[in-house]
């Protein structure tokens, strides 16, 4: 079984090419009102332990249960998966359910605010 932890970064740990990428996805992502990134210490279905970036994002409709938002959910995925395989391989994509914001706030990078646009 796949096991991760979320461990803390700091922002000069986060690419800036990587970031003004993911910055300028959430930016024209609309469903979008936070993006992050993470770093997670990964346990593989092979045993071996890596850390590696993850970029998640909170939606701007409320996400409590699994099914919340699932066409949201796809269409972002999809989107961002056609626009950046590369980093869809590297940094992957998910949605935050609101439970987990918390520990994305404490732990990761926000890279993008709907807020700080004012």
């Amino acid at each position: 079984m796949l096991q991760q932890r979320l461990v803390e970064i700091a922002p000069d740990d986060v690419p800036q090419q990587l970031a003004e990428v993911l910055r300028s996805f959430c930016a024209s992502s609309p469903e979008v009102e936070k993006g992050y990134v993470c770093k997670v210490d990964e346990t593989g279905l092979d045993g071996v332990n890596r850390e590696r970036l993850l970029f998640c994002v909170k939606l701007v409709v409320p996400v409590a249960e699994p099914g919340d938002a699932a066409d949201v959910c796809t269409s972002l995925t999809g989107r961002f998966s056609s626009r950046h395989p590369d980093l869809m391989r590297q940094v992957g994509f998910g949605t935050l359910a609101d439970r987990a914001v918390q520990a994305w706030e404490r732990y990761g990078v926000c890279l993008y605010s709907i807020d700080a646009l004012g």
